[in-house]
């Protein structure tokens, strides 16, 4: 169970943004740890362009 990485996540969202490039988040596997696949989607329901 492999920790999300949302440092690599951030900075795929910037170069996503340098090149104009409408980027979608998806969370899977929210059934292994609920509470922190809404910490994550809360975050980054905030950045909506």
């Amino acid at each position: 169970m492999p920790k999300p990485n949302l440092l690599m996540l951030d900075k795929e969202l910037i170069f996503a943004e340098f090149s104009k490039i409408k980027p979608a988040i998806v969370i899977n596997k929210i059934d292994l740890n609920k509470k922190e696949a809404d910490k994550i989607a809360s975050i980054y329901e905030k950045t909506r362009i």
